[in-house]
């Protein structure tokens, strides 16, 4: 499963509060979630600086940028009303991050 990380809120708890600011519209929550996950310039800073650190910068650098992507597809398939818990569904929001570098 998807293990519990301290300052974060859970997919579920944050979709629903999306879902509460966008008065039960998904589509908007949606919008609200991606406008919320834009890097903003304090985070591309941070980010930039991190991956000047030498041998772990680009490491870390990338898990982040993979952290992000992640917790916004978990939350749209969330919002949509997928259990986010099931393998099934983290296999399905795993392969929304890694399709386009998959060749078929």
């Amino acid at each position: 499963g998807i293990p519990a990380v301290r300052g974060h809120e859970s997919i579920p708890r944050r979709a629903e509060s999306l879902l509460y600011q966008a008065q039960g519209d998904v589509e908007g929550a949606i919008k609200l979630a991606i406008y919320e996950s834009k890097v903003h310039w304090s985070d591309a800073a941070r980010k930039v600086l991190l991956a000047c650190i030498p041998f772990v910068g680009l490491a870390a650098s990338t898990m982040d940028m993979l952290w992000s992507q992640l917790r916004l597809a978990a939350t749209v398939a969330s919002l949509y009303g997928h259990d986010v818990y099931a393998s099934e569904i983290q296999y399905r929001i795993l392969l929304c991050i890694v399709q386009s570098n998959v060749s078929y």
